[in-house]
């Protein structure tokens, strides 16, 4: 009889083990990106069963060209596709039909609860139709542009369509998780995955020793070049002259703005303190954080920025937005940088001068910043951590 009870127990023990390692997880997202092609190779390095699904190869401001490398199975759909103003519209009735189809795999939504896919996927859930485990991947953050605008009917829905999943929410840190409960979304069980950079690409730590009390200090920011999202201009106007003349700062990216941003510098006869410097290639974006001596992103709107994982990869003070949705996890105030309200000149000129008053402690604050990456953004524990959680909660 106990040898029967425990043939019964080991067998249940190979079912759930099976289970677990042989369930296959569905990714939809809206369209390949560098950065979670990155992440997924890492995904399947680390053993995770799944498959990603793209509404489309590119959308109008992302259009990467494709890796060669991607280690993981995958299908871009091209389904309908069409931008208006700000909204990413996808429509793919195929993809629906496969996620529907494959009822036994998990999938996890991982593009804005807006889209239209995503809806018809959590009504078709919320009733019934849908069978598989859904879990949503979000990088909700109620301060951008978008979310600050209060609208109830918007908040409403918004709630219905989240609460109606019987997974997890997977949120990249603290301000996803303020933001759902914020919309009132019923957080029963989560998943951290914070957003991860190209280890292999920004991998040199190199840092600069401190430089002489005469030479003007140098700012880095990384950006689109949107003002409306972006506020680079708000950010240069609130600073004033003495203070831009005091230092210089170079600016990488591209954008709609570039001229607007231009005339700025010309009028003001900033040239030989702010630079445009453009599109950068991997090389010479390393090259411009390794120059740089501080980190800065004025955004009005920013979820989860990948230019604030890489300057602390790459040792860099910060000089940051409260609106970038990574700050929570990047930034300890005082101790690796200082943070503003980007609508509030006072905030901004205060925090431009405290981490100036802390010049002889850059190099302290550098050593910060690259802790705080290795605690939260180390891709390999990243993943791990997120498998372990997304298995077995």
């Amino acid at each position: 009889m106990d040898n029967y009870i425990t043939s019964i127990h080991f067998t249940i023990i190979i079912i759930i083990y099976f289970k677990l390692i042989m369930n296959k997880y569905i990714i939809l997202q809206n369209t390949w990106t560098p950065y979670r092609n990155s992440l997924f190779n890492e995904f399947q390095k680390q053993g995770l069963n799944f498959k990603v699904l793209y509404m489309s190869e590119k959308e109008s401001d992302r259009n990467w060209k494709i890796s060669d490398n991607i280690q993981y199975e995958y299908y871009i759909d091209n389904g309908f596709y069409k931008q208006i103003s700000y909204f990413h519209l996808h429509f793919n009735p195929k993809i629906i039909k496969y996620i529907i189809k494959n009822k036994n795999s998990e999938c996890i939504l991982g593009s804005s609860w807006n889209d239209i896919n995503i809806i018809i996927l959590l009504i078709l859930k919320k009733i019934g139709f849908l069978k598989n485990i859904i879990h949503i991947w979000s990088e909700a953050n109620y301060l951008t542009i978008g979310a600050i605008k209060k609208n109830n009917i918007k908040h409403l829905f918004r709630k219905f369509i989240l609460n109606g999943i019987d997974g997890q929410y997977i949120i990249p840190g603290k301000m996803a998780l303020i933001t759902l409960k914020k919309w009132d979304i019923n957080i029963k069980k989560y998943s951290l995955l914070p957003n991860t950079i190209s280890e292999d690409i920004f991998s040199k730590n190199e840092h600069k020793e401190v430089i002489s009390k005469n030479m003007q200090p140098t700012i880095l920011i990384v950006s689109r070049l949107n003002e409306r999202i972006k506020g680079i201009i708000n950010f240069l106007n609130s600073l004033g002259t003495d203070r831009i003349k005091s230092c210089k700062i170079r600016i990488a990216g591209d954008g709609e703005d570039k001229d607007l941003i231009n005339k700025y510098i010309i009028d003001n006869s900033y040239d030989n303190n702010i630079k445009l410097i453009g599109f950068c290639s991997y090389t010479e974006i390393i090259e411009e954080y390794l120059n740089a001596d501080i980190f800065a992103l004025p955004s009005y709107s920013d979820p989860s920025p990948l230019s604030v994982v890489e300057a602390i990869r790459l040792k860099k003070p910060l000089l940051l937005s409260e609106r970038c949705g990574n700050h929570f996890e990047a930034l300890i105030v005082g101790k690796n940088g200082f943070i503003f309200d980007p609508t509030s000149k006072t905030s901004i000129t205060n925090a431009f001068d405290s981490i100036m008053k802390n010049r002889r402690l850059w190099l302290e604050m550098g050593e910060i910043s690259y802790n705080l990456y290795e605690k939260t953004y180390n891709r390999s524990k990243v993943v791990s951590n997120f498998i372990q959680s997304i298995k077995y909660k």
